[in-house]
């Protein structure tokens, strides 16, 4: 079977990748960016593609032609949406409306998978595993709405093979430090201080692994009649912020004298609450997380 994954060179795309390559798919890989891979592995195929053309892209999927595509591809601006430029936002629903319509061109395309962003809900309302409103906070999260409505509207209009999956905060071995975890790691080990709000702040953390796993769950477990759902995928065990750090200066065996707490202030309009559940994914793809926070932080230290 052959996989498409846009974005499969990102952080979590490698990941993926790895995962679906061990389960003996062929996967294609399409990015904005040159493949750096001196040649090509066997079984994944790079495809340097421009989202912004839909004729490029549209050939690129009919030459190809894959039974999977898995949307991973985004930028991840997360500007306030009074700040951003209104060509930059529009940039980017284009890039992911064209990579929808692309694969809705596929005749027999059996599932298409849409990873959408906490960004876009209140999720300190109680959802059953089932995101709710979109509330987009910021450019992000609106470009993600924008496209998980598309994506409804194409299911319910022509039967269009999506399932959609809201992670929380996903982090891992080899994330970019402008990411919470990897950052506060990084000037951990060097002995940096480091200024932090009161840390009261709940928030959920799924490891990479779990979501590519996940992921999986939705190309093959979940059935054709939960096509056109859109579930929650956490680990299921929020934490406050606080002791997020305190399990990282831990691991890390750091101090937590680093840890300059109460030195910021929340931003306007944090959430407070920032987790789900995954009751109602665990019930359709018989899918849970394995990985705690405390393993996920010794796989990125390199202890296990």
């Amino acid at each position: 079977m052959k996989v498409l994954v846009t974005g499969g060179d990102g952080f979590i795309g490698k990941h993926l990748v790895e995962s679906l390559t061990t389960l003996g798919c062929d996967v294609v890989i399409t990015s904005r960016r040159r493949s750096t891979q001196s040649r090509e592995v066997p079984c994944i195929s790079y495809r340097q593609v421009n989202y912004n053309d839909i004729a490029q892209l549209t050939s690129l999927f009919t030459n190809e032609q894959p039974d999977y595509v898995i949307h991973l591809a985004s930028d991840k601006d997360r500007s306030s949406l009074s700040s951003i430029k209104s060509s930059k936002l529009l940039d980017e629903v284009i890039n992911g409306t064209n990579v929808i319509y692309a694969s809705a061109s596929l005749p027999d395309l059996k599932r298409f998978i849409y990873i959408g962003t906490s960004d876009q809900y209140d999720f300190s309302v109680e959802n059953n595993g089932f995101p709710g409103c979109y509330t987009p906070a910021n450019s992000y999260g609106f470009v993600k709405s924008m496209l998980s409505l598309l994506l409804t509207s194409l299911h319910r209009d022509s039967g269009f093979p999506v399932v959609q999956l809201v992670p929380t905060i996903v982090y891992g071995p080899g994330q970019g430090a402008e990411m919470f975890l990897p950052s506060l790691l990084q000037a951990l080990i060097r002995g940096e201080e480091i200024e932090m709000t009161k840390g009261e702040q709940y928030r959920d953390f799924i490891y990479v692994s779990d979501l590519a796993t996940a992921i999986i769950a939705a190309l093959f477990t979940v059935t054709d009649e939960c096509l056109g759902k859109t579930y929650s995928v956490c680990s299921g065990n929020p934490k406050q912020l606080i002791d997020v750090v305190r399990l990282a200066v831990k691991e890390s065996k750091s101090d937590m004298k680093q840890i300059l707490v109460g030195k910021r202030p929340y931003r306007s309009g944090e959430s407070m609450e920032y987790f789900s559940n995954y009751d109602a994914f665990a019930k359709d793809a018989n899918w849970a997380p394995v990985v705690s926070l405390e393993e996920g932080i010794q796989h990125i230290l390199g202890l296990e």
